[in-house]
């Protein structure tokens, strides 16, 4: 894809979409790149860490990573299938047209190897070597071992009695006699590992007294990066926190950890002692609908059933009883706690709730690219009969935000305005926006 590169435009609307939400911080020390790069401010953590990964810009209707389009600023011409854009600066959220350049996918691995930014030794992506069974380097136990643990586990039959079931699930049982974690045999019965190990039979089935009804299996280790003060502040923020996957992010950047093991102390996977006693602080019982009182419930139906047209309600409602909006849409609907009786005498004024102010519309949004007039004259162009295609391609945006000026799915007001005039029948274009 190339664009014409007499035309001045398309240069300057693009690089005032790439500094659009970017400031500019010092390039890394020593690497082969001149000025600074430029970051989305998203992207900053409150500590002033970056969280390294790839930004996407809207430019004329496409989404494209900014690397993408700062290399079409950099050479007039999109990468073509194959090629790689190449970060001199190794950061993936720059998008300093100056930084990038084209390249095959064995030069990106090369020069990641050469400036130490993956193992040589590594598999795919170079997050962990691509060796399986024991001999893996995160392994905690041997091939022989799981290979019994998947024998018992296909077989049950055999060996899992009722004097045994009444006091164990089957994955307990064998985490005793083997000694092994039950979310290590979770992932072992979800094929997520230990996927090449063929069953292999014990020597002798096991029996009653080698899993007596008072033992537990060994408790998962927890993350000893995060411990137990970090998942306390980190859960009481979650809940109040507006923009909840940055809030993940910005954790895992902090802490120097995986997303996945942020969302495991917040599902209540690791330290689950923690929500609890964070619970107890906030003063309500839980973040689930199912600990919610009986009287907190009826509340929530009663004040629904009374005020159902009002805006953002469920949000109000999660605020105040510190669930979900999911879980309260659930309670509403009867897809949960249905054994709680309705009572409308459980309703509660709309002046104990809490709503947000709602986002800006219009041109004082802040991704509106279009002005009140621009919109007015899309409406009366297309009721002139002139096409939604040419119509996005000279206002340069997406065929689909046509559509949706159109319909009334985006800037409504004017939309409304439009039909009331058309069906007093005033000729098109005889209003305004």
């Amino acid at each position: 894809m190339n664009f014409d590169s007499s035309s001045p435009d398309w240069r300057a609307e693009l690089e005032n979409a790439l500094r659009r939400n970017t400031i500019e911080i010092p390039a890394p020390p020593g690497k082969p790149v001149s000025g600074p790069c430029r970051v989305p401010k998203r992207l900053i953590t409150e500590d002033g860490d970056i969280i390294n990964e790839y930004n996407t810009v809207k430019f004329c209707g496409i989404m494209k990573g900014g690397h993408v389009w700062a290399y079409l600023l950099h050479s007039g011409r999109l990468p073509s299938p194959g090629e790689y854009v190449i970060h001199g600066c190794d950061r993936k959220c720059c998008c300093n047209s100056a930084h990038v350049r084209s390249g095959t996918p064995k030069e990106n691995h090369t020069e990641a190897v050469q400036r130490g930014l993956i193992d040589p030794q590594a598999g795919k992506g170079g997050l962990r070597p691509q060796v399986h069974g024991q001999r893996n380097p995160y392994a905690k136990t041997t091939n022989a071992v799981m290979a019994v643990a998947k024998w018992l586990h296909k077989n049950p039959h055999l060996w899992f009695t009722s004097e045994i079931s009444a006091h164990h699930s089957l994955l307990e049982a064998i985490g005793i006699l083997l000694n092994l974690t039950v979310p290590a045999l979770k992932q072992m019965t979800r094929r997520e590992s230990w996927r090449s190990l063929e069953a292999s039979p014990p020597q002798c089935l096991p029996t009653v007294a080698q899993i007596p009804p008072d033992a537990q299996p060994p408790a998962p280790k927890k993350n000893g990066k995060i411990g137990p003060d970090n998942a306390a502040l980190m859960l009481k923020g979650y809940w109040e926190s507006e923009d909840r996957p940055r809030y993940i992010r910005e954790w895992a950047t902090r802490l120097k950890v995986s997303i996945i093991s942020v969302q495991k102390v917040l599902c209540g996977e690791s330290w689950p002692e923690i929500e609890p006693q964070i619970a107890r602080e906030k003063n309500f019982a839980s973040h689930r609908p199912n600990s919610l009182s009986e009287r907190d419930v009826q509340t929530i139906r009663a004040t629904f059933k009374a005020n159902p047209n009002v805006r953002a309600l469920k949000a109000a409602l999660a605020r105040k009883f510190g669930c979900e909006p999911s879980h309260v849409q659930q309670l509403i609907l009867g897809l949960a706690r249905r054994d709680v009786p309705d009572d409308d005498s459980a309703i509660i004024s709309l002046d104990q709730l809490v709503f947000k102010p709602s986002a800006q519309r219009g041109e004082a949004h802040k991704l509106a690219v279009l002005s009140p007039d621009q919109v007015w004259q899309i409406h009366t162009r297309r009721a002139a009969g002139e096409s939604a295609n040419d119509l996005a391609l000279e206002f340069r945006i997406s065929l689909t935000r046509v559509y949706n000026i159109l319909k009334g799915k985006a800037w409504r007001e004017i939309w409304e305005r439009f039909q009331q005039q058309r069906g007093n029948g005033d000729k098109p274009g005889e209003g305004k926006p």
